[in-house]
């Protein structure tokens, strides 16, 4: 007799124990995520999740046939759906540098002679053959900075004019040289006919 109550106890608690573990649904494609005519989305996990506005963003919550413990928990805080997705992607994960100035950056700013161009590289300025910093400034040797760029080699008492006819303040460009004799205020005209920039030639003189 007991026996036979430990046989019936026994296929009792297996009958049980099997009603326990509910089956689940793990899809292929979100095209076989329907429920009560609502199209959900098969998730990276191998199970269906539906749209739930009590769930934070995305928005979705795994269904009751959902396995593995998800069913009934919101997709967020899974990402790409799965429990096993790691939390940080390769573009955001804790060993992703922070946002900042690189090297060429830090480099601008600690010289104050460079800008940062748009695509991170640093525009020398004040180089010779690149734009003057600002108020004019070129930090090349003898330098100039005329017509926006900075010269060397020309522009200065009896140098070779830059870029044509340009030379530094109060030299005037005669015949494609620099000179410090003639074209200033109260000087005569170079050639008796020219004065630097901003000056005019009136009766051979300068003014």
């Amino acid at each position: 007799m007991a026996r036979a109550l430990v046989a019936i106890l026994a296929a009792a608690l297996a009958l049980l124990d099997g009603c326990s573990s509910l089956p689940s649904f793990q899809c292929s494609s979100s095209g076989v995520c329907m429920h009560g005519g609502v199209q959900g989305i098969c998730e990276a996990s191998g199970y269906c999740s539906f749209p739930d506005t009590a769930c934070p963003p995305p928005g979705r919550r795994y269904g009751e046939w959902a396995g593995h413990g998800l069913a009934g928990r919101c997709v967020a805080g899974l990402p790409d759906g799965g429990p096993d997705a790691p939390a940080d992607g390769p573009d955001g994960g804790p060993d992703a540098p922070a946002d900042g100035p690189g090297p060429a950056e830090d480099a601008a700013r600690d010289t104050g002679t460079g800008d940062v161009a748009p695509d991170g590289e640093v525009d020398a300025c004040g180089e010779t053959g690149h734009a003057c910093c600002d108020g004019g400034a070129c930090t090349a040797g003898a330098a100039l900075c005329l017509g926006g760029t900075c010269q060397e080699g020309c522009g200065q008492v009896l140098d070779p004019c830059c870029a044509g006819d340009l030379c530094d303040a109060h030299l005037t460009c005669w015949q494609e040289s620099c000179h410090d004799e003639c074209g200033d205020v109260g000087q005569e005209c170079c050639g008796n006919v020219k004065c630097r920039p901003g000056l005019h030639c009136l009766a051979a003189s300068c003014s």
